[in-house]
């Protein structure tokens, strides 16, 4: 009711009015309009934490101190629409700050009350709600659907207007500004054909009140033209007098990831049904949930449903089992998957062997692939039988073809040789027949030699770029990937030269490449599976890890060629063994061989490989590989850098063999050219001789193969007394360096090979006292 009156009527109008509100404890204000005075009820006051006698008369200004600044316009908009005259409503929701600090979320709702005689609006009465609760719901509500990613929509169904949240717009891809679908017909245009009548009938299910909550799913076209799936849940929300819906609302959430992950499951369940795999999934306490056809079978049950609900460890048997929890779970839980063999135990008692493969998802199910493989391991056994027989049976007739062309090379130097030696003992010709001797001795070294080199072919070396046999085979490896491994080169823009065969760099970087593969295909598959083949030059350090096969000379220039991994890794028990011939990981797949040939190879150039694993992250091997041919493993050395006389005089040699006519031999040469020998053949006692005397000796010479003590353990035990003692290896082991595992430092100052001559052997010997006099 609104009061028309003028001059101090007005006032006494609010004060009865003042009486009314504080008489009935509603929380209200007056403002008279014409002097901005205001009056508060004790309710109101109370409501924002203050004594009802503090808020009797408050100046507006006053007010607006308390008020939040996010809703001063918003308020101030409705009380100047009312004081100008432009509406009789007042409708504001706001905060005020409470004494204690809080907001507090009021409701205010009324009008002008009274006016002057001239039409002007002077009496504003606003009643004040209390909604905090509500808008801490509605913020809660909020939170829950914004989390949700659903849609709101509401729908009149007077005038069928429909109104949609951010959410669905976003979610329909649709700008609000641009297209609003606010009519039932646009929301039918969006929805597709096949689905429009089972929507239909939903919505006239609530329209007519037959139901007041319901749900369907249905296909909505995105603004970009693809279908998503869509589920819609509402009721009504409003009803007018008669009880009839007059407003509908609900939400709508995007289920086009569920519709897919279900079409998926429904298909892989399909799949795995009719697999010739057996397949059985078991939940996380390890009871079977799933299992097909084949899995029964081969477990020797009739239906699927006889293996549902068994745990997993009633298939094997009780030692399999134990293996496996101590064992493969562990492993399992670690990476995710796990790929063996195992013994399980079919219905009747009976075991058999299977290949199997386990996964296990984020949710602790486990998916198990298995195939019976004991016709397999038959087969296997029998052709590796086989293939045992005719490598025994090869080998036997190479030997045997091998022994008889020795044997007849090897009399005919016994026959020239002896027959020299009976003449010389009877004084005949000795000259002649000495020269003789030597002759034999010279072809029996050299066919010594043809036997070294009768297990490969010689192969030319020419000058080359390191990047054409590297890339060559990079595009072998290649094609052997699978297409989720890639495939990284590394090669320098401009030449690398050297004295190599292209089909030598090949065979090293392939065998490398193709281990790598295998490393990587036996990782687990969320790994990155990656391999990197680079060519560089090195770094001062000249790489990281010293080298397990060959060595450094430090007067000689080299490149790297690195082939790295992401696979397994190479396990620590392992790592000294994979050089070894025969030596494989790869069971039946692999031969042993492709390390040995890598280093045979690279011992040949003077090279050296390295190795850095970290198991279960993967493996780089670093190729040291000369740029310029110096000595031979078992070769001559390097000129000198001082002058050689041929004397050795004033110099006293230790000089180390287990067979005592090699080592007199080498001692009376050493003696013939001036030097002072003391002869061991036990290698102990040359060690003794440094340790009581280290600065007496100036050079040693040593075997490697000998019974107490190889030559480079007995190196390695001299320089711990006498660090620069020069120490030669005379050896006929072509590999000794792969057999004494020998890191940097090289414990040799040179090696040279057996039989030598006495030529060579003081030459040598010069070169290294000469080189030894600048150093001191």
């Amino acid at each position: 009711m609104q009061m028309s009156t003028g001059g101090s009527g007005t006032t006494d109008a609010a004060k009865v009015l003042n009486q009314v509100i504080g008489a009935a404890r509603l929380a209200a204000w007056t403002r008279d309009l014409k002097t901005g005075l205001c009056s508060q009820s004790p309710d109101f006051a109370r409501k924002i934490g203050e004594e009802p006698a503090n808020w009797q008369k408050l100046e507006a200004a006053q007010m607006m101190e308390r008020l939040h600044p996010d809703d001063a316009d918003r308020l101030m908009a409705a009380h100047d629409a009312c004081q100008r005259g432009e509406s009789d409503q007042f409708d504001v929701e706001f905060r005020l700050r409470h004494r204690d600090g809080h907001w507090v979320w009021l409701r205010g709702r009324g009008g002008v009350a009274a006016h002057d005689p001239d039409g002007t609006p002077r009496l504003l009465v606003v009643f004040a709600v209390d909604i905090s609760d509500k808008k801490r719901l509605e913020r809660r509500l909020q939170n829950i659907v914004d989390s949700a990613r659903a849609g709101i929509w509401s729908v009149e169904l007077a005038s069928g207007t429909i109104r949609h949240s951010a959410i669905w717009y976003e979610m329909m891809g649709f700008d609000p500004q641009a297209y609003q679908p606010d009519t039932l017909d646009k929301i039918d245009a969006l929805i597709h054909p096949d689905d429009l009548p089972h929507v239909h009938a939903s919505h006239s299910r609530l329209r007519s009140g037959q139901t007041d909550w319901c749900e369907v799913e249905f296909r909505l076209r995105h603004r970009d033209g693809h279908w998503i799936w869509a589920l819609a849940r509402g009721g009504v929300l409003e009803r007018d007098y008669a009880g009839q819906p007059t407003v509908l609302a609900g939400v709508t959430l995007d289920i086009s990831d569920q519709k897919a992950a279900a079409i998926q499951l429904r298909d892989l369940v399909t799949a795995m049904s009719q697999s010739h795999d057996a397949v059985a999934i078991s939940d996380p306490d390890g009871r079977l949930v799933f299992a097909n056809a084949a899995q029964a079978r081969q477990f020797g049950h009739d239906t699927p449903e006889a293996l549902l609900g068994l745990h997993w460890s009633d298939l094997y048997p009780p030692e399999e089992a134990r293996q496996f929890e101590a064992n493969v779970l562990p492993s399992l839980h670690r990476d995710g998957v796990w790929k063996g063999e195992s013994i399980a135990r079919r219905a009747d008692g009976s075991t058999f062997a299977q290949e199997l493969t386990l996964t296990r998802d984020p949710e602790g199910r486990i998916i198990c692939i298995n195939r019976d493989i004991t016709r397999r391991k038959r087969e296997m056994q029998e052709q590796a039988r086989l293939r045992e027989d005719l490598q025994i049976a090869q080998r036997r007739e190479i030997v045997a073809q091998a022994t008889r062309g020795i044997a007849h090379d090897f009399n005919n130097l016994l026959a020239a040789i002896s027959g020299s030696a009976t003449l010389l003992r009877d004084g005949v010709k000795v000259e002649e027949n000495a020269t003789r001797i030597l002759a034999a001795a010279e072809h029996g070294t050299a066919l010594v030699a043809q036997l070294r080199e009768r297990g490969g072919r010689a192969v030319p070396r020419g000058q080359i770029d390191l990047r054409k046999p590297l890339d060559d085979a990079c595009d072998l490896l290649e094609a052997s990937l699978d297409p989720d491994i890639t495939l990284v080169r590394d090669l320098p823009d401009t030449p690398v030269p050297a004295q190599a065969n292209a089909i030598d760099i090949i065979q090293v970087v392939l065998n490398l490449g193709i281990n790598a593969r295998d490393a990587i295909n036996a990782a687990p598959a969320s790994r990155d599976r990656r391999i990197v083949v680079s060519l560089s030059h090195p770094g001062p350090d000249r790489g990281t890890a010293p080298p397990m096969v060959g060595r450094i000379p430090p007067d000689r220039d080299h490149v790297q060629i690195r082939v790295a991994d992401t696979g397994t890794g190479i396990s620590p028990g392992l790592v000294n063994k994979i050089f070894q011939p025969a030596f494989t990981t790869k069971q039946d797949a692999g031969s042993g061989l492709g390390l040995v040939m890598v280093s045979n190879i690279l011992i040949g150039y003077g090279g050296a490989v390295a190795l850095d694993t970290r198991p279960g992250e993967g493996s780089e091997f670093t190729v040291f590989f000369p740029l310029r041919q110096g000595m031979d493993t078992l070769g001559q050395p390097t000129a000198p850098s001082g002058p050689i006389t041929g004397r050795l005089d004033g110099h006293r040699i230790l000089a180390v063999d287990d067979n005592p006519d090699v080592l007199r031999v080498i001692a009376e040469f050493l003696e013939l050219a001036g030097a002072e020998v003391a002869a061991c053949t036990d290698p102990h006692d040359a060690l003794a001789a440094v340790q009581d005397a280290p600065g007496a000796w100036d050079m040693i010479l040593t075997d490697y193969d000998m019974p107490a003590m190889t030559g480079a353990d007995l190196a390695k035990a001299v320089h711990r007394h006498a660090p620069t003692l020069p120490t030669v290896l005379i050896t006929a082991v072509p590999d000794w360096q792969m057999r004494s595992g020998a890191e940097l430092p090289d414990p040799f100052v040179t090696v040279l090979g057996k039989p030598i001559s006495q030529h060579d052997l003081i030459r040598a010997s010069g070169e290294i006292l000469a080189k030894t006099g600048e150093m001191k």
